[in-house]
């Protein structure tokens, strides 16, 4: 089903930066008018379609929720309402959400969905990033229906006829708790909603999600512009049509909107056309995704500070869109951990590990659409990991989030020419695009929006760590009750499926024996797995690595060994040397596989530089008196009494290099 068609009234003049900046080959973009689904050229110049500045239901394509004029609550329900769109009206909503369109269509990052009984959407719109629109649209078919009508007609004051689109909102149904993380961790308290937002005052107090006011909340609207669109676009006929794999990658600095054309992509490729009858078929295959995650500081799908090689897949009820905190649908084909968020810190063990994850995909001869995620470092050995990831992934298509006037990728080297186990001699095709740009041009605004990288990376690491075991195949739960308030792992050092290696990066290596518990406890080490093949004798292998320093069997080298397999994060709450056990928490999802695992493995901890969040250790005072009795003592690492007087903690400084250290 093609998109809804609008007539391009822009003239060549108004898009002279087209053809300059987006420079794609022009063996592949055609330079013909095509479709614009953005909300500028969205909007019609006739003045009889622009309602009055003074209507109560909004001026044009501004929405103002008003109850009971375009905001219905549902008798009986205190978590679904019902929105009525005009035509061309943009709704923005924060939080999580389901959506099911009752009447019409809304167009949503520049894809047409229409009207289903079959299909939800499931949006998600954090505060951390650009809130997208929905807009609406009309059914994009012969005959359009107007669903749920019984459910309609007991709400007097809705009259389907007054509204182009209908849609209704529902309560986060599939990842039950995600939105209370605010709890123990005060950073998130507006993560999922605005500040002083009223968007509520229609909704029940615990509904997942608010409705936004353009004239009142602070927000970052999401604006997706022609050039962006038309590349989406064509894109997305490349993997429609193509026999053959094709290979994307995005290169940008930071804050350039890399992860954004992502998201959007990713929904592009993925969109299937939802105004079919109930007994119709679905026009587009749902072909999944291969997505390389590789950056380890902020990824959309891995496990914090890891590098991955994963499948995405829509399931054909749920449709995720949005961002990805949370998120099902997505298969980890492989994972390695690196154990610190920006490749700049260890390159030579990031190179490494790429180059494992390349080794794996090219020998998958994959022959669908695979996307690649790059760090936002551009200068520097930054050029040259990219380079190197150039020559490695061999791309069809390469896109570039360019500043205008400004050489960002001079010494970017792309060769002329590619071949793959797939494709022989071919060009890969160079799109240049301008960066994201927020519509927020306030400072002062700006940073009420803004969340640090820190933040967002703590989030990520609790997020693994208080997700629950699956209700089904696509939904999960999550519990941010704090980790001390429940029972570790208890695990023995040596033996069988216990604990017979510990890797410890090279800073923390030629530790005296008595500092290594120091080290460890209250941090977060990434858990791996050493599989025993005895008719290779792997078993002697693994001891040859280790140097035994008091109880701790301490693997030496630069670089955890290869065959050395990441299952997930553990955070290390203490450890009895007497007894050689260590206590760790993990995540309930592999809980089960490392406690009660058939399979007869090693466990390695490795040690990297991974942020514990401090709510961990010491949560909140509300949460530990609702969880954890302070009078027994039980918070680890934490003393509550206040100094006394003259009494200084004493803090030294390692990197002071002063003129008097160096020989002349």
């Amino acid at each position: 089903m093609e998109l809804p068609k609008y007539e391009n009234t822009r003239s060549d003049s108004e898009d002279n930066d087209s053809d300059t900046n987006s420079a794609v080959s022009s063996n592949y973009v055609s330079r013909e008018a095509t479709l614009k689904t953005d909300i500028e050229d969205y909007e019609s110049d006739d003045d009889n379609d622009v309602q009055s500045s003074n209507s109560i239901l909004g001026d044009g394509s501004i929405f103002k929720p008003v109850l009971n004029g375009n905001v219905f609550t549902v008798p009986g329900s205190d978590y679904s309402i019902y929105i009525g769109l005009k035509e061309k009206q943009n709704l923005f909503i924060a939080g999580i959400f389901d959506t099911q369109i009752v009447k019409g269509g809304i167009i949503y990052n520049s894809n047409h969905y229409n009207a289903s009984s079959r299909q939800t959407l499931n949006m998600w719109h954090p505060m951390s990033s650009s809130v997208p629109a929905i807009v609406s649209s009309f059914y994009a078919g012969w005959k359009e229906p107007i669903l749920q009508k019984s459910k309609l007609a007991v709400i007097p004051s809705l009259n389907p006829e007054e509204f182009t689109c209908i849609i209704k909102l529902s309560n986060n149904k599939h990842f039950n708790g995600i939105t209370e993380g605010h709890k123990l961790l005060s950073d998130l308290n507006y993560f999922w909603k605005p500040r002083n937002g009223d968007g509520n005052q229609f909704l029940h107090h615990d509904s997942t999600f608010t409705l936004l006011d353009e004239q009142k909340d602070i927000f970052t609207p999401l604006e997706i512009s022609n050039q962006w669109s038309q590349t989406l676009k064509q894109l997305q006929l490349q993997h429609n049509n193509s026999e053959l794999d094709t290979r994307i990658m995005i290169i940008g600095g930071k804050n350039s909107g890399k992860s954004t054309i992502l998201r959007l992509l990713i929904e592009k490729l993925l969109s299937q056309d939802l105004g079919q009858e109930d007994n119709d078929t679905e026009s587009i295959a749902n072909n999944p995704l291969w997505y390389l995650d590789l950056d380890p500081g902020q990824p959309e799908y891995s496990d914090p500070e890891c590098v991955s090689l994963g499948q995405i897949e829509y399931n054909t009820n749920v449709k995720p869109l949005g961002t990805t905190f949370g998120q099902c649908g997505f298969n980890k084909l492989r994972q390695h951990f690196l154990g610190v968020n920006s490749p700049q810190d260890n390159p030579e063990l990031y190179l490494s590990l790429i180059d494992e994850l390349f080794e794996y995909f090219e020998e998958q001869y994959f022959t669908g659409t695979s996307l690649l995620n790059l760090p936002g470092w551009i200068k520097g050995f930054g050029i040259t990991i990219i380079n190197h990831v150039i020559e490695k992934y061999r791309p069809t298509h390469i896109i570039m989030l360019e500043y205008a006037n400004r050489l960002n990728f001079e010494e970017v080297y792309i060769p002329q020419t590619f071949t793959s186990n797939l494709r022989e001699n071919y060009s890969p095709n160079i799109i240049r695009l301008p960066p994201h740009k927020s519509s927020s041009t306030n400072d002062d605004v700006y940073n009420q929006l803004k969340f640090q990288a820190s933040q967002l990376r703590t989030f990520r690491t609790l997020l693994l760590f208080h997700k629950q075991l699956e209700r089904d195949n696509h939904c999960f739960n999550f519990n941010f009750k704090p980790l001390l308030a429940t029972t570790p792992l208890q695990v023995s050092i040596g033996g069988k499926n216990c604990i017979n290696g510990i890797y410890l990066m090279e800073e923390f290596q030629n530790l005296h024996k008595d500092d290594i518990k120091g080290v460890l406890e209250g941090c977060i080490v990434g858990i791996h797995k050493f599989v025993k093949d005895f008719d290779n004798n792997t078993d002697k292998e693994l001891q040859n690595m280790t140097e035994n320093h008091g109880i701790y069997p301490l693997i030496k080298g630069k670089r955890a060994p290869k065959n050395f397999q990441y299952v997930t994060l553990g955070l290390i709450h203490s450890i009895d040397e007497r007894n050689s056990l260590i206590n760790i928490y993990v995540p309930e999802l592999e809980a089960d596989t490392l406690s009660n695992s058939k399979e007869d493995f090693q466990w390695i901890l490795v040690r990297g530089k991974t942020e514990t969040p401090m709510c961990e250790l010491y949560p909140p005072k509300r949460v530990i008196g609702e969880y954890i009795n302070m009078n027994d003592q039980s918070i680890p690492y934490i003393s509550t009494q206040r100094a006394k007087k003259q009494e200084h903690v004493w803090k030294v400084r390692k990197n002071i290099q002063r003129r008097g250290h160096f020989m002349k």
